[in-house]
């Protein structure tokens, strides 16, 4: 059975036990965009919160972990609406942490963020920390425990050109210090990808804040090793949004021989959503997952999509044009 996380409360983060773990839950900040002339001044605030249910192994798990949970919010603290009246901007990094979530658009009620007092459109985010049992306020000998996230932000430009993109399972060490604040990270596995996104997660971990390890009750330095997420930057979102409205093909690809995933762990059943682009000669480039119910099958589900082969889009010009992609991808068990 699922642990049910309970209501939300709305104060600045909240804690709840789920077995003898911590889960804690932001509350709505604002993306840094300091390059946004329309940036509020006061972010929206959630007044009613949905139920989340989280899977069975956060209880054994070895690492903490965190989620977090984006929108765009109008005037009005809502979510807007796409040309079909159903409401979009809301979006999840770390799916793989949270196993569903009983909600539906009714169940999310905000506040809309403020500008010189004044009601605006807002892009916030929230978010959900799991931290370990190790790290325990009442351990006297405890790991570090997570307070305070920051979400790590990318731009799509930033990917082009790079080997072994993944942007939900970028392992690293961590070291802590005796105040709480990060001294240092390594990256358990070295690419020209981790490499190029560590400007990017520097940025991020000096908003991190940490209850510092303890020994025998007093704080001392210690590493800790935590997966990170990131988030596209929302108005590189935005933009390639208007940009893909803009520049709609006349003929979208068209798979003309598709590799079904190969190498995956027997009796393992799921779903990964893949994203990727088409180029002009149907080849697939700029392959990531955006979303997961098993972190296990997501190496399997990029190499699959590495050897698809497709039709390119047309443009309007008539030409083959790039264009991306979003497919799910399901296991079922061997």
């Amino acid at each position: 059975m699922c642990a049910l996380l309970a209501a939300f409360v709305c104060v600045a983060c909240v804690a709840f036990p789920l077995a003898a773990q911590e889960v804690i839950v932001m509350q709505p900040a604002l993306f840094d965009l300091p390059d946004n002339p329309d940036q509020p001044d006061t972010p929206p605030r959630l007044v009613k919160f949905w139920q989340l249910i989280f899977p069975d192994k956060l209880r054994s798990a070895k690492e903490p972990g965190y989620a977090i949970y984006t929108q765009a919010l109008d005037e009005n603290g809502r979510m807007p609406l796409d040309e079909k009246g159903k409401p979009y901007g809301w979006g999840v990094t770390n799916m793989s942490l949270i196993q569903c979530a009983r909600w539906s658009w009714s169940d999310l009620q905000w506040t809309p963020a403020l500008k010189n007092g004044v009601p605006v459109k807002s892009l916030s985010w929230i978010g959900i920390i799991f931290n370990l049992p190790s790290a325990s306020e009442k351990n006297a000998n405890a790991t570090p425990r997570i307070l305070k996230i920051a979400p790590i932000l990318y731009k799509r430009k930033e990917l082009a050109g790079l080997s072994e993109i993944s942007l939900w399972d970028i392992r690293v060490a961590i070291k802590v210090g005796a105040d709480g604040t990060v001294k240092d990270f390594k990256f358990k596995t070295n690419t020209s990808f981790t490499r190029a996104m560590r400007p990017n997660i520097e940025r991020s971990l000096a908003q991190w804040r940490f209850a510092p390890a303890r020994k025998n009750s007093q704080p001392v330095a210690a590493k800790l090793v935590i997966t990170f997420a990131l988030t596209q930057d929302p108005i590189d979102v935005e933009q390639e949004r208007e940009r893909q409205t803009n520049e709609h093909p006349l003929t979208m690809p068209e798979l003309v021989e598709r590799v079904d995933p190969i190498f995956y762990p027997s009796g393992m059943s799921g779903t990964v959503i893949v994203a990727f682009a088409v180029d002009t000669d149907g080849k697939t480039r700029d392959i990531t997952v955006v979303r997961s119910s098993n972190e296990y099958l997501e190496r399997p589900a990029m190499d699959a999509v590495r050897q698809w082969k497709f039709k390119p889009a047309i443009g309007k010009d008539g030409k083959p044009m790039k264009m991306r992609m979003q497919v799910p991808i399901q296991f079922k068990p061997r």
